[in-house]
């Protein structure tokens, strides 16, 4: 190609790099596999006792600013996330950390894959990951020796669903194992779409008024104004607001899903074998709205106050908007109670000094911001997320040490391999996050851009964050302001 290039068509000029960076990817990667496999082979490495276990607790539509540790933040908010905190200040943790694509498939796709989000071949929730391609968790469980465990909504086949056991895919995907796996909030609506709504639709619940009912029949009603239906007096959320969700959730606390999401994973990494290295994701369906909790939930945060959105403007009142803040913060807190509960468990199993535990989240929430709700914008409520990790010395910097650097979730695909002396998988232009506060390791390998700039993009926008800027392109040329760079 470097050869040929003057003599390629006009169309088809930019892409020889491409082609030279495709087979310089596939001789570096083969050569990592030999080397791997020669010192697996000749007693250098063992994967079954050397490779520390990963743990990564990965919550839906968490914005950056809502914890208690407000990690390069200077807006605190009344939120308590002792756990994440603790992470924060005893690891490392990155104060800008974006992520591919503000949108879940997109973005669960580029973490998983390892790809920038014009490579992942996932451009919005209507797309499954295609067949045949080589995810993290797969490199990690073929490769690298792994038994590799996913709970909750991974979105990988967002599309086409789970099927009511959740093994829809699961083994190609790269899953060991994959107890919980289910859909979000919305697509438990429906029975055979994922095993939670299948385990909802053979309980019975105690209603207020002392009658009992289907306990998938009272949490499909819960959402019933949410989808346009008729008015149920079950409903949870008030119709013409956003994200006023006042009535709680008439179901016992362990039938909430993010609850029973966390109680499948526990019992699933309870029982992992223990001659081998393990990988663990929980993808909880919160704090995605809409913002439905239990009656303990509520009353946990009813009383605080928050500020306003900025620029707000929409249906809701001043008094609407920290309701909707108010059972956010009540969905976060519960996820951070669980952060607690995983990494007690993993005490519990003699893990902690070699298993690594990251959080992070696969986009944000706008929470009114601009007269905006819930992500797809280029927004930093949407765009920019939580992000720390603690673990062993050898892998995670500790003592609260706090990285300005720009990052991505999808980094984290790297780090996995990195660390693992994993081959990464076809296509991965990430960086590796345990190198990124070092002066070197900050270059893409696929050399597009300096490594102290990060890329956040959808269908309409591409963003580009450093430390010393923050832009916007719109692809379709004008800015709502104006201008096309803004």
């Amino acid at each position: 190609a470097h050869l040929y290039k003057h003599q390629l068509p006009t169309h088809m000029s930019g892409r020889y790099s491409f082609y030279v960076q495709q087979i310089q990817d596939f001789l570096r990667r083969m050569m990592l596999l030999a080397k791997l496999r020669v010192a697996i082979l000749f007693g250098a490495v063992s994967v079954t006792s050397s490779s520390p276990n990963i743990l990564l607790l990965f919550p839906d539509q968490w914005r950056w600013d809502w914890t208690s540790a407000n990690v390069g933040s200077t807006h605190p908010v009344d939120i308590h996330t002792p756990n994440f905190d603790d992470i924060v200040h005893s690891g490392i943790s990155f104060a800008h950390a974006y992520v591919a694509a503000p949108l879940c498939a997109p973005s669960r796709a580029a973490l998983a894959l390892g790809r920038e989000y014009d490579h992942q071949m996932v451009p919005s929730n209507g797309f499954d990951v295609p067949q045949g391609l080589v995810t993290m968790y797969r490199a990690l469980r073929d490769t690298g020796g792994y038994h590799v465990m996913v709970s909750g909504k991974d979105d990988l086949t967002k599309a086409s669903g789970y099927l009511p056991d959740g093994s829809y895919r699961a083994e190609e995907l790269g899953y060991s194992a994959w107890r919980g796996r289910t859909p979000g909030k919305f697509g438990t609506m429906k029975v055979s779409s994922g095993p939670f709504p299948a385990y909802l639709a053979n309980q019975s619940v105690l209603l207020p008024n002392g009658t009992r009912a289907n306990a998938l029949d009272v949490h499909d009603a819960c959402f019933t104004v949410i989808n346009g239906m008729p008015y149920n007096p079950l409903s949870c959320c008030l119709k013409g607001k956003k994200e006023v969700c006042s009535t709680p959730l008439r179901l016992p606390a362990e039938l909430y899903e993010d609850n029973w999401v966390g109680s499948e994973a526990l019992s699933m990494l309870r029982d992992r074998p223990a001659n081998k290295p393990w990988f663990m994701q929980i993808n909880w369906p919160g704090p995605h709205g809409p913002f439905i909790v239990t009656e303990d939930m509520k009353q946990d945060t009813a009383n605080r106050t928050y500020a306003p959105p900025r620029d707000y403007h929409g249906p809701n009142g001043p008094s609407d908007n920290i309701e909707a803040r108010r059972l956010y913060a009540a969905e976060i807190e519960n996820l951070d109670s669980w952060f607690g509960r995983f990494r007690g468990m993993v005490d519990t199993l003699g893990d902690t000094a070699h298993t690594i535990v990251c959080v992070s989240s696969d986009h944000g929430e706008m929470l009114g911001d601009h007269g905006q709700w819930a992500k797809s914008k280029p927004w930093e409520g949407s765009a920019h997320v939580p992000l720390a990790c603690v673990g062993p010395r050898e892998y995670i910097s500790g003592g609260g040490l706090r990285v300005q650097a720009p990052v991505t979730t999808m980094d984290l695909a790297a780090t996995c391999g990195v660390v693992h002396l994993v081959p990464s998988a076809p296509g991965c232009v990430h960086c590796c996050l345990h190198c990124a506060h070092s002066s070197v390791s900050f270059k893409s390998t696929r050399g597009e851009y300096e490594r102290d700039v990060r890329r956040n993009t959808s269908r309409e926008t591409r963003i580009f964050t450093s430390t010393r800027l923050h832009f916007l392109l719109q692809t379709n040329g004008v800015c709502s302001s104006g201008p096309a760079f803004s």
